[in-house]
This record gives structure tokens, sequence and C-alpha cells, in this order.
């Protein structure tokens, strides 16, 4: 309950400012100059949730050899990942893994000052980054949470909360 604004100006700042990071690509600064932490993170979490799921269909694939018409839409679709990912180059990707864990080393410093990105209660930062951070955990890249002891422990206050449903 309770708005998904954070009342204190200071609070109400710092919430804007994590809503940005997920929102805009430039929105974060590191060391002076600007990063693209949007592009960069997302882009890691759309290329290792492919994976997974090419696997997946290949799994589908080998299921249903007899059925000519589905196996040509797996494929198919096997082909469009693939289209996909070619242009997520190595250094895309490797970029994208330290955008995702600069954000996280930020977000590690900032909550082991507040319980929330936004101060004291939940707001609309910690419901973006939540879906940032599920993400990141669906496909594989739990580890970049587990890591860091303060994202770690509200992540699990994150999915404690009664709004959280998967």
């Amino acid at each position: 309950g309770g708005p998904l604004t954070p009342e204190a100006p200071e609070d109400a700042a710092a919430a804007a400012a994590w809503l940005q990071a997920v929102r805009r690509p430039d929105a974060l600064r590191h060391g002076g100059r600007r990063e693209v932490v949007f592009h960069r993170f997302w882009t890691l979490l759309v290329k290792a949730g492919m994976d997974k799921k090419n696997a997946l269909i290949q799994q589908y694939m080998d299921e249903c050899k007899d059925e000519p018409a589905l196996l040509e839409a797996y494929a198919s679709k096997i082909q469009f990942h693939d289209h996909l990912m070619t242009i997520l180059t190595y250094e895309k990707f490797s970029a994208a893994k330290q955008a995702l864990g600069a954000a996280l080393d930020r977000m590690e410093g900032r909550l082991q000052g507040a319980a929330f990105l936004g101060g004291p209660r939940c707001s609309i930062a910690d419901a973006a980054w939540t879906t940032v951070l599920f993400r990141a955990e669906e496909v594989g890249l739990g580890q970049f949470i587990a890591e860091r002891p303060t994202v770690a422990r509200y992540w699990e206050g994150i999915k404690a909360r009664p709004s959280f449903k998967t």
C-alpha cells in the first residue's frame, strides 16, 4: 500500500534516478562519463534468454520429428533468433555484463543506506528494477545478484512481498 513516489524530496530524487536508469539508455553516470546502461544490460538479458529458448526449441524439434509443419515452424523460430543474435557481438555481450555489474554495484552501495532504492518505502523505482532482477535470475544470471549481499537481501525481500507474484 501507499504511494509509489517517495514523499521526502531526497528519496523522490533517488527513486527518479533509479527509474531513469531503467528507462533511458544514458541515465546513469559512472566515473564522470555517461554509460549506456539500459541497452547494454537488456541486451545481455535478451541474449541469455534467447540461448535458453533455442535449447528448449531444439528439444521440441527432437520430440516432433514426425510432424513436418511443426519442425518447419520451430526451425523458422531458431533462424529468427539466430538473426537477432547476429547483432550481439562478444564485445557487446561483455559490455552488457559489465554494465549490469556496474549498475548492481551502485545498487549495492545505495541499499546499504536505504531499505529501498527510493528510501524507506518501496517505490516505482523498485518496481521497475524488479523486472530487471527477475529477468536476470530467470535467464541464469542470478550470480550477478548473489555476488552482492545487500542486493541479494533486497531481492529476497522484494520477492517475499505480497505484491510479488510470478
